[in-house]
């Protein structure tokens, strides 16, 4: 039985959450999937101010204020007979002594979208997936999770708060956004007060070509502007052709980029130099079984750039020696991309190419250094899986830390820390499909 979003949490929950995008979920329980965010920064108690147990905090040399514990938001879907539900758990502790409780945890329904500020606060977004509404939500000091806000969209003619595979970009306190790839419609909010700000067209993410439609991908804050990518399908093939759209908050002026040598780009990974695109994991297989024309490839575009950077296409299959599912964020410049094993998953054809073979439990890591484009071997420790990446980055002790949520079934998750390809150790183990972790204070 579902349980309503708002409840009251104790104060021996406050401490690391997780969280990331319904993409990957529908990927492993449809026909064809689809669908992945980022944070960082603590809070602290100032000096001599009673922490959770009344005392006073101890200050050592009374100059720095102790740091109050970490607050994390671990954000997953689980399934039950009658369907799935959206959780988000807060927690202390994401180490494998960590634990998540669903009777304890909040809830919506369906594959809804969690956001949280660039600058954690203790706030949090639900894109609601059955109603076209976001609500805002608060943890207060003592754990409790509260209400604070909530703003609709379906005078705006949406369907869903959580708008698309982007979800909810949250750019500063007093501005957010989501996309609409149906109405081709950007929805400006103000996070703070939850109050709509203005709304305009993205028509130029739309194609001109009949029966062509477009789906958008992930979206990124990049520098002074969001970069939001879209790719194509006709009569359900992908067309080989993504596009970019660059918002600028300052003024929501909007331009486009183009690229015509790769199709079905989904995710993005980042260095601090680029941008890195890359294909829906079903791309390889259909590829492999001679369905589509194109090899699962990657472009790149250079931070700040206003073009896809004409120097750079990767392709996959061949960089990885075999069918190249998705890829996650790993340290650095390195991403970490699944490699199908036709020794354990067997043949791909017309007859599981797609959704069919993405699911099959025959997918390994294999580490790939972006900047170079070349593979550094394949990454031990994860378990053998699906073709659906999940992945995330969450700041711990002041580190960016790199992890994997891996699952071999809907029932449960294990996330493994990857900051060092050579030494991934397993972490928390949680129900259902953890789609990422978010810090929230």
């Amino acid at each position: 039985m579902m349980r309503p979003f708002v409840r009251t949490m104790s104060a021996a929950w406050r401490g690391p959450l997780f969280a990331v995008a319904a993409f990957a979920v529908l990927a492993l329980t449809a026909a064809c999937g689809d669908d992945e965010t980022r944070s960082d920064s603590p809070s602290t108690t100032g000096a001599g101010e009673p922490d959770d147990s009344g005392e006073p905090t101890d200050t050592g040399d009374g100059d720095e204020p102790t740091p109050a514990d970490p607050l994390y938001l671990v954000f997953g879907v689980s399934f039950t007979p009658e369907g799935a539900f959206s959780y988000g758990f807060p927690t202390a502790d994401i180490s494998a002594a960590g634990a998540v409780d669903l009777e304890q945890a909040a809830t919506a329904p369906g594959f809804s979208s969690f956001q949280v500020p660039g600058e954690p606060d203790g706030t949090f977004l639900i894109g609601q997936s059955e109603s076209p509404v976001i609500d805002k939500y608060t943890i207060s000091e003592t754990g409790e999770i509260e209400l604070d806000g909530q703003v609709s969209l379906a005078g705006l003619g949406l369907q869903s708060g959580v708008g698309s595979t982007a979800g909810i970009v949250w750019v500063s306190p007093s501005q957010a956004y989501i996309f609409d790839e149906v109405e081709l419609l950007a929805v400006e909010f103000n996070p703070t007060t939850m109050e709509l700000v203005s709304n305009f067209s993205i028509a130029g993410l739309g194609h001109e070509g009949a029966g062509v439609t477009p789906s958008f991908g992930q979206a990124r804050v990049d520098g002074d502007r969001i970069v939001l990518m879209s790719r194509y399908f006709e009569g359900g093939v992908p067309v080989t052709e993504t596009r970019l759209a660059f918002i600028d908050p300052s003024d929501n002026a909007v331009s486009y980029a183009q690229q015509t040598e790769c199709a079905n780009h989904l995710w993005l990974l980042e260095t601090d130099e680029a941008l890195y695109f890359g294909p829906h994991p079903n791309q390889s297989s259909l590829f492999a079984a001679g369905l589509v024309d194109n090899a699962p490839c990657m472009k790149r575009l250079l931070r700040g750039a206003d073009e896809y950077d004409p120097n750079f296409s990767l392709d996959l299959d061949s960089t990885i020696g075999a069918p190249a599912g998705a890829a996650v964020q790993g340290p650095g410049n390195i991403g970490y991309v699944l490699a199908y094993d036709a020794a354990v998953g067997g043949a791909i054809t017309v007859d599981n190419a797609g959704s069919q073979a993405t699911n099959t439990p025959a997918w390994n890591y294999v580490t790939v250094d972006l900047g170079t484009g070349t593979s550094k071997g394949p990454l031990q420790g994860v378990p053998t899986g699906t073709g659906v990446g999940l992945g995330f980055e969450v700041e711990i002790d002041g580190v960016t830390v790199p992890f994997i949520s891996a699952a071999t079934s809907r029932a449960a998750s294990t996330l493994f820390d990857v900051s060092d390809p050579d030494n991934v150790s397993a972490t928390l183990n949680a129900p259902g499909i953890v789609l990422t972790v978010f810090r929230v204070r």
